[in-house]
């Protein structure tokens, strides 16, 4: 489409224009040069521009620094707590939304898919405070709209039925939030085919983000995006760019959630990612994640992005079991087990639980001693600041490499540096409150040597990234694993490589 012709149907008094883009194809650019165009056009009211994560907000804020006092850049998820924040009364919700969405998720996101749907269910009854949000955002573009769910479009939509003009930018081959059971993809796959027949639509196909140097790659990512698309296989074996690389590891099995390559395979895959001065190493799941950094990635940091999931369940269950030695006990067993490799239910976590059940009274040498020190904290303070000074403790031990400490490794450091600063509050809900505050506002940036789910590092790039593994465990012939395969690749900017087992390969790929 010609910039000309975009930018008037963009600007255009149309209610609704759907712009679907690939990945790399500047959704990014076009969505904040729109948001500047219009904000400079306004004659009451500001720009609002949702993301769905910091990183992408944060993107958009300097893109749009010209034109700040006229725009204000928020995530979906935020917008969605600030309106619950300000009805709370009429939609019968505590004062803190955040907690009580954290608190019924149980390790999801689905307390805050409840708080959406609060959230539009009240829109829709009461068009009168949709259309106070439309006096205040006569604009709205939402930016990578696959992502959104069931009840957040229908939070735009309410502002849209009361007069707002909507911009959605997406690409549904990167709709990879999928709703619980639904391997089809059917359900945000429809919803925006059905966003498309309400509205008008337009599309980008330059792939700008190979631009350059890395122009081979985009071409062979955008004919992956193709393939992909259209039920085939990507053809791996012939015709690949100089860019894409391929590592077959022979692997043996060893247990659910991990990986480990033959000693050929393992020494290739380490090789490349000791050369690049920059790297980031991919995988489907938390538990792959954990598995290759204590394999081939040890000097990679685990990318934990904006979220907290550990952190936000240990919280939760200090607050409700707070009094309760033995509770906050188990709940400290729990947040080490999710954030240090080594630290298991079955040694440590009994050991600690047994002897908060004995009260801290029975003397102990040791590993178990030494746990002692640390279940004394909780014991007497039993608390969030009991279990953070129990952390430190064994942290420390964990740093010197004591005896029954030395094979733990702690993977997700944001996870305790939060953990262990809510700790040093005397008010919990008010230190959780200015971590999520600073989890919204800040984004430190990908390291240098980076390993991540694909989930969380959806919205990045990377010069060199490295997809382990490409096996039929984790990338089966659904519709979601396809959406997956396409967003873990079309992260890479200058080279990628495919690690594909010989033994159990993805049906996914073909050719070798």
């Amino acid at each position: 489409m010609r910039r000309v012709h975009l930018d008037t149907l963009l600007c255009s008094d149309a209610q609704l224009v759907v712009c679907e883009a690939p990945a790399g194809c500047g959704k990014t650019y076009q969505g904040a040069r729109l948001g500047a165009i219009v904000a400079g056009e306004l004659s009451r009211g500001r720009v609002l521009v949702l993301t769905h994560t910091n990183a992408a907000a944060n993107e958009f804020r300097a893109r749009l620094r010209v034109q700040r006092s006229r725009c204000l850049v928020r995530t979906l998820d935020s917008l969605v707590v600030d309106i619950a924040t300000a009805y709370r009364i009429p939609l019968g919700l505590p004062g803190d939304v955040s907690q009580w969405a954290i608190e019924r998720s149980g390790g999801d996101d689905s307390g805050f898919v409840d708080l959406a749907k609060h959230v539009a269910d009240f829109l829709e009854s009461a068009p009168i405070v949709s259309s106070a949000l439309v006096e205040r955002f006569p604009f709205v573009i939402a930016d990578e709209h696959q992502d959104a769910n069931e009840h957040q479009e229908r939070v735009l939509k309410a502002m849209k039925a009361s007069g707002g003009r909507l911009r959605v930018f997406g690409d549904p081959m990167q709709a990879i939030y999928r709703e619980a059971g639904d391997s089809s993809m059917s359900g945000p796959l429809a919803r925006w085919e059905r966003l498309k027949t309400e509205g008008e639509v337009c599309e980008l196909s330059v792939p700008h983000r190979w631009q350059g140097s890395g122009s081979d790659l985009g071409e062979w990512i955008m004919y992956a995006r193709n393939a992909l698309k259209a039920g085939r296989a990507v053809d791996i074996g012939r015709g690949l760019p100089s860019s894409v690389h391929v590592i077959q590891a022979d692997t043996r099995d060893a247990g659910h959630g991990k990986f480990i390559p033959d000693q050929e395979a393992g020494g290739q895959i380490r090789r490349a990612l000791r050369e690049a001065p920059q790297s980031l190493v991919l995988a489907p799941s938390n538990e792959l994640v954990r598995s290759l950094r204590g394999s081939v990635a040890r000097t990679h940091r685990i990318w934990e992005g904006a979220s907290r999931p550990a952190l936000d369940k240990f919280v939760a269950g200090l607050v409700r079991d707070s009094g309760d030695p033995q509770s906050v006990g188990d709940h400290w067993v729990e947040f080490m087990c999710a954030v240090a490799a080594g630290f298991t239910r079955s040694r440590h976590g009994k050991v600690f639980r047994d002897i908060l059940e004995e009260k801290c009274e029975r003397s102990r040498r040791g590993m178990p001693g030494q746990l002692r020190e640390a279940a004394k904290e909780i014991q007497v303070r039993p608390d969030h600041s009991g279990a953070a000074r129990a952390l430190k403790r064994v942290l420390s031990l964990i740093a010197s490499g004591e005896k029954g400490f030395d094979a733990i490794r702690v993977d997700y450091w944001s996870e305790v540096a939060d953990a262990k600063r809510v700790g040093a509050s005397t008010d919990l809900a008010e230190a959780m409150r200015q971590v999520r505050m600073d989890r919204r506002y800040c984004d430190p940036g990908l390291p240098d040597r980076a390993i991540s789910t694909i989930h969380r590092a959806k919205g990045r790039e990377g010069p060199n990234v490295m997809l382990i593994p490409c096996g039929s465990a984790q990338f089966r012939p659904t519709q979601y694993k396809r959406n997956q395969l396409y967003v873990a690749l079309s992260r890479a900017t200058r080279s990628l490589t495919l690690v594909v087992p010989v033994n159990g390969p993805t049906q996914l790929l073909s050719g070798l």
